[in-house]
């Protein structure tokens, strides 16, 4: 099983919708850069899954390579660190495109964690 100190880093659905219609949020920049390693890792593979037609394609190291680099220039480019394995959330996408289907394993860690999440509300 994953940390799940990493799920705990996810932006919360409030500053996403705050973010999204331009109202300041408390967490500030952390969470616009959260938000933005999201939006650019899983724009990347959607878009990688697309054009290829299955969500289980094989990405090649260098795709993988590709994705981490987009990712970093962006984050760069608005001021924010580059990604690092240190940061919980960053570990996430990070794990990820250590696998062969990036997004596959994106998403199984979150089944994962809504999984886990909805044992302990029924508990």
């Amino acid at each position: 099983m994953l940390p799940l100190r990493a799920s705990e880093e996810f932006p919360n659905r409030q500053n996403l919708e705050k973010i999204l219609r331009g109202e300041h949020v408390r967490e500030g920049g952390e969470a616009v850069r959260k938000l933005m390693i999201f939006l650019v890792f899983y724009s990347w593979w959607a878009r990688k899954a697309k054009d290829s037609h299955t969500v289980l394609f094989c990405a090649e190291p260098k795709e993988r390579e590709g994705c981490l680099s987009s990712i970093n220039n962006y984050l760069s480019g608005a001021g924010y660190p580059e990604m690092y394995a240190g940061n919980p959330y960053d570990w996430i996408f990070l794990w990820a495109l250590s696998d062969e289907q990036p997004l596959y394993a994106f998403r199984s860690y979150v089944m994962e964690i809504f999984a886990v999440h909805s044992e302990k509300m029924n508990d």
